[in-house]
């Protein structure tokens, strides 16, 4: 396994220079756990220390569990883009599993993550008095550690951003008929949840507007940024094909005096925001896009949405 995460992530950077978000972590994560975690599996040990320990009945790492639940909601994604078709996908929690099969995937209820929630407000003790982690690792948790996404930071398990004067914490979850986000503040000892049975619905957003209630703000505040141009060298180096292992498709290629951006297929809106920076426009959100360089200052990847795709033309290259 660790041979094979090497393989697949040598041209993002020496070790701990650059953080890639990837489920194949948890594939890693996992043998660790059943050598020397004395559990067979990161499931199982998620399951037998935390989930049971905070009562959180209602919540599994197993995938084909939910479908027999009466009790479970149906999924749907929209087809198309989120004006087309709504398609029910029934119960196929097990859509997509291949990315998922290190962690499991946790699924949930909004009752058994506001345990969760409060167990992390509470610096790793549950309502029910249930001490799950130490204060030094409930914090080590939210300590900014890597760069993540525009003006957000990644720690050991949960991404720390600053919401005007507020510190807020967070992840969220996504899949074939699922959109999930968790955020709560340390310091407003208060956290929102919103879980969505559909696919690539703005969660983050809403969340975010929820926050900003609690913390005595406007709940909609449109980011400030300076639209710019790129130079024409950082044109030259961009424009190219990017590509994930788990099939993101990105094109950069120049569109009448600068650029235009394609998404597995689809022309996107886009604003230049930055140096090296663009913004990716959708109806109810932007999401950033940064360009990434090596040594040699070559455009090597991009950074979208917690990842880095890696330029295709430079995968096959000796490390």
């Amino acid at each position: 396994m660790a041979g094979r995460l090497d393989a697949r992530t040598r041209h993002i950077g020496r070790p701990g220079e650059r953080m890639s978000y990837s489920n194949d972590g948890y594939g890693l994560i996992s043998d660790i756990v059943r050598r020397y975690g004395g559990e067979p599996s990161f499931a199982h040990y998620v399951v037998r220390h935390i989930l049971e320990p905070l009562e959180m009945h209602r919540s599994t790492l197993e995938f084909e569990k939910p479908r027999y639940d009466e009790n479970c909601t149906h999924l749907y994604i929209h087809r198309n883009g989120p004006d087309g078709p709504r398609e029910d996908m029934g119960r196929d929690f097990y859509d997509n599993a291949f990315v998922l099969m290190g962690g499991g995937a946790l699924r949930s209820t909004i009752g058994d993550m506001k345990r969760y929630v409060r167990m992390l407000l509470g610096e790793g003790t549950g309502e029910n008095g249930a001490r799950i982690l130490g204060r030094y690792y409930v914090r080590e948790m939210q300590k900014p550690v890597q760069f993540y996404r525009f003006q957000q930071y990644y720690g050991y398990g949960l991404s720390t951003r600053f919401m005007d004067d507020l510190t807020v914490v967070g992840h969220g979850g996504g899949m074939t008929g699922i959109s999930n986000m968790m955020l709560f503040s340390p310091e407003l000892e208060a956290g929102v949840l919103v879980f969505c049975n559909t696919s690539n619905v703005p969660v983050s957003e809403i969340a975010a507007a929820a926050m900003r209630l609690l913390n005595g703000r406007a709940p909609v505040r449109q980011p400030e940024y300076t639209e710019t141009a790129w130079s024409a060298e950082t044109v030259e180096n961009a424009c190219g094909t990017y590509r994930s292992d788990e099939g993101t498709l990105l094109e950069i290629y120049r569109k009448d005096a600068g650029i235009g951006l394609r998404l597995d297929g689809a022309e996107q809106s886009i604003r230049i925001v930055g140096r090296e920076m663009l913004l990716i426009l959708a109806p109810h959100t932007a999401s950033d896009l940064i360009l990434c360089r090596d040594a040699e200052n070559a455009v090597m990847g991009v950074r979208h949405g917690g990842r880095i795709i890696p330029r295709e033309d430079r995968q096959n290259e000796p490390a």
